[in-house]
């Protein structure tokens, strides 16, 4: 369930359906939050050297790129990189040409 608008906003979900990491044993509350960053991969490229390991790499999608970890906590954290300012492109859900690659089973 989204609040906000075009450019910022908020959604709170259920754990859905479909593969995700195993949330069977959490508790209620904060369990991903996202930010939006100028360059996916000087991140990641951060991240790794500073010994996290990636646990998601986004679909291919034309107007933004992503990359998710998960901290010691549990935590999972999206990085996000819009290559469009248009907001019905960057809020574009479908048009991935892939689908998304697991890399860490944390």
């Amino acid at each position: 369930m989204p609040f906000g608008d075009d450019d910022n906003y908020i959604t709170l979900n259920d754990h859905g359906v479909g593969k995700n990491r195993d949330l069977r044993d959490s508790r209620p509350g904060l369990a991903h939050i996202g930010f939006v960053v100028d360059s996916v991969d000087e991140v990641k490229n951060r991240l790794v050297s500073k010994g996290y390991e990636i646990a998601t790499i986004g679909a291919n999608h034309p107007f933004r790129k992503t990359i998710y970890f998960i901290d010691p906590e549990g935590y999972q954290f999206e990085f996000i990189q819009y290559l469009s300012e248009i907001p019905s492109e960057k809020n574009m859900y479908g048009g991935e040409t892939n689908d998304i690659k697991r890399v860490s089973t944390k």
